[in-house]
């Protein structure tokens, strides 16, 4: 690890060198009270001054638009900054006078940006290919660097424990701004290259994880509003407009669609106290209680009404909490499950 630090620090030098920027000094040692966190032995801490460049965009020249025609030259505002990348959606374009006049403030796609300005400071992310060396806003900088991964480098940035440094640092000033100097003080930690690829290899496993459980949940929910509209349906038909009584009501968003759309009371019941809890934030205006529905907490003929959702295929003996929900129903009943 510390001969690949050696390297980051060189290639520094050796960029800025090639933008003609002045060669800097090494920054001060990491104090032990900076290194709040624990990591591996064969890890090191650094700070991002050493090993990149942190060098800020530039506004465009006063009294100067937008070209209101699409140009080569794009210049990369805040706002296009987006899921780690940047949105093409809506660039806006500068003319080739202004062009060369903010020439030493392009980003490439080597690069890491960071927001310095604004709701949204140390916001992270990098440049599509198609978008390098365009022009970069004021209200960003960029990292310039080799000889590490920069997907490893861009995960890093988001942490917590990075992010509460750039908060912190933001704050120290009258306005808050994330002062290029203050980036460089922030210490990060570093493994070895190889292990480096093996935590992004890592991260994106899980991150693909759950794009599929997220995807698994919008389909689950859309299958509750299709079961809730089938269920409201046959309630308005028989019920006539009496107490419902949503057994395994889980996060209540049956319980809550059922109220809304029958105009009748509601009742949710679910063993679990935590899905109880979330329910009553859900749906303030209806009750919700805890009960096991081989044991409902609730009168004989208390409703008119019993919806079973999503639980007979769970439970040991269906029929006995079928046989216990029938008792709480009046005589002229509907038992949906």
């Amino acid at each position: 690890v510390d001969a690949l630090i050696g390297l980051a620090k060189e290639s520094k030098q050796r960029i800025l060198s090639e933008w003609n920027y002045r060669p800097t000094k090494l920054l001060s040692e990491i104090a032990p009270s900076e290194m709040t966190i624990n990591i591996p032995k064969d890890w090191r801490w650094e700070r991002i001054g050493n090993i990149a460049a942190v060098k800020g965009g530039k506004r465009i020249p006063k009294g100067v638009a937008f070209s209101k025609e699409r140009t080569p030259y794009v210049y990369i505002r805040v706002t296009d900054m987006q899921n780690q990348t940047v949105s093409t959606n809506k660039l806006k374009y500068i003319d080739e006078h202004t062009h060369k006049q903010l020439s030493r403030y392009v980003i490439e796609q080597e690069d890491i940006y960071i927001v310095i300005v604004g709701a949204t400071i140390g916001k992270v992310g990098v440049i599509p290919p198609e978008l390098n060396r365009m022009h970069l806003t004021e209200n960003a900088a960029k990292l310039m660097f080799r000889n590490i991964n920069k997907m490893f480098l861009l995960a890093v940035l988001q942490c917590e424990f990075i992010q509460s440094q750039f908060v912190e640092k933001t704050y120290q000033q009258a306005q808050p701004k994330l002062a290029l100097e203050r980036i460089e003080s922030t210490v990060i930690p570093l493994p070895s290259l190889q292990e480096q690829h093996r935590v992004v290899a890592k991260v994106d496993e899980l991150l693909a994880l759950c794009d599929t459980l997220k995807a698994r949940i919008q389909d689950a929910q859309t299958t509750q509003i299709h079961l809730a509209d089938a269920i409201v349906e046959q309630i308005l038909s028989t019920c006539g407009g009496g107490p419902i009584l949503d057994v395994g009501c889980g996060d209540g968003a049956i319980s809550l669609d059922l109220s809304q759309k029958t105009r009748a009371r509601v009742v949710g019941a679910d063993l679990a106290i935590r899905r109880v809890t979330f329910a009553r934030n859900l749906a303030k205006n209806l009750s919700f209680t805890q009960g096991s529905c081989y044991e409902l907490p609730f009168a004989d003929n208390s409703f008119s009404t019993v919806v079973c959702c999503d639980l007979l295929e769970h439970l040991d003996d269906p029929t006995q909490a079928l046989d216990r929900k029938s008792t709480r129903l009046n005589s002229s009943h509907t038992d949906i499950s």
